[in-house]
């Protein structure tokens, strides 16, 4: 999940039977945006929507 204005990604765990979201780690990213998707053949991949630029920024994450 992201909070749209800061350069991260909040990752959450999810209870198995519902429930309350758990927040697990926060991710710096080179991008802040409204959007992002992992590339499901490799999940280092990250895009990012950057809005101010209207750029599609492509990450590595490590």
């Amino acid at each position: 999940m992201s909070g749209h204005d800061a350069k991260e990604l909040y990752l959450l765990e999810l209870p198995p039977g519902g429930g309350e979201a758990r927040w697990f780690f926060t991710l710096p990213i080179s991008a802040a945006g409204q959007a992002f998707a992992w590339e499901l053949s490799d999940a280092a991949r990250l895009y990012a929507i950057d809005r101010a630029t209207r750029e599609v920024i492509v990450s590595e994450v490590k």
